[in-house]
């Protein structure tokens, strides 16, 4: 069964052209950030996660804002 789900998972990934999920960081700056809905989400929950573990360096700021076309843009500083 294990084999199946993963031979299924592994067919399923080569369909696609693009990532899933692209959650751009900028390093320099410590800043995360999100272009669409299903990215802010992810840069949600790791705002999240890192304000419940306190590590200093980490973002853990989220901000969420609609661009001037209606898209979902966010960051996490």
């Amino acid at each position: 069964m294990k084999i199946i789900l993963m031979l299924l998972i592994f067919m399923m990934s080569g369909c696609s052209i693009y990532p899933v999920i692209n959650i751009p960081l900028d390093r320099n700056k410590g800043i995360i950030y999100g272009y669409d809905d299903v990215s802010c989400r992810s840069v949600k929950l790791t705002c999240s996660v890192n304000n419940k573990q306190g590590v200093p360096s980490s973002p853990k700021n989220y901000t969420e804002w609609k661009d001037e076309n209606g898209k979902t843009m966010c960051s996490c500083k």
